[in-house]
């Protein structure tokens, strides 16, 4: 079953933006899922979501919510817990995918960018990892943000050379062309959800063999990896901790 991996903050705009890529990207005949968590404050777009979607809430049993849309749609748009810390979340749906429900098509992180122009050193480390996860990076609550401050966002990580796209998403939700942001085009940068083989990134036959014995390893997923006593090696502020930062820094 195909899924999307949506990332964000609260109230960055997702549950709008998932209206107008379920009803303009998707198209009228394809039938979507959309998992939100129980953690998840309401909004007003959670009942055009529910005529749009069929909507599930899901906590710590995402697997088991996921099979539940078996046979019933085309494609399941997963919202990762913005309570929840962001790599936490990731390797959560990680698992549904690793289980055989989901296939992953693309991951579509919301970048804030009246919080993080607002707080950028703070914000930095927190949509760097994102970015680095996603295909799709799209800019929102844009209002009341200079074009140039939203250019210095988006500026980062042109330099940083990162492989995904951007898109501006409107006061509505509104997307530039939903339908492209949902193709099966990968463009993260992460190999987590990869099947990958270090063999066959080497070149190698009879003519090169080493002449010592050898072992290779896949490198670890630098936000999953832990250290000995089981904390993050490269922890990240889940959403509301982040929320919370700046607004007590502020």
């Amino acid at each position: 079953m195909d899924a999307y991996l949506i990332l964000g903050t609260r109230d960055c705009g997702r549950r709008a933006s998932l209206c107008d890529l379920i009803s303009r990207g998707m198209g009228g005949e394809a039938r979507a899922g959309v998992m939100l968590s129980a953690n998840e404050d309401p909004s007003s777009f959670d009942e055009p979501l529910a005529l749009l979607a069929e909507v599930k809430k899901y906590a710590e049993d995402a697997a088991a919510v996921a099979r539940e849309f078996e046979g019933r749609v085309d494609a399941v748009f997963y919202m990762a817990d913005a309570s929840k810390n962001l790599a936490d979340e990731i390797e959560k749906f990680k698992a549904v995918c690793d289980a055989g429900v989901f296939r992953l098509v693309r991951i579509l992180g919301f970048f804030d960018c009246a919080l993080f122009a607002a707080a950028f050193e703070e914000c930095a480390p927190f949509y760097d990892a994102m970015s680095h996860f996603c295909d799709v990076v799209i800019l929102s609550n844009r209002g009341g943000v200079s074009g140039k401050a939203v250019n210095e966002i988006k500026k980062r990580y042109v330099q940083k050379c990162q492989p995904h796209t951007f898109a501006l998403a409107m006061k509505n939700g509104e997307l530039e062309n939903p339908c492209m942001l949902l193709i099966d085009e990968p463009r993260r940068l992460t190999m987590a959800f990869d099947d990958f083989d270090p063999l066959d990134e080497l070149e190698l036959d009879e003519d090169t063999l080493p002449e010592e014995p050898f072992t290779i390893e896949r490198k670890p997923e630098p936000y999953f990896e832990r250290l000995e006593n089981g904390a993050r090696r490269n922890p990240i502020l889940n959403g509301d901790e982040l929320v919370a930062k700046f607004k007590n820094a502020k």
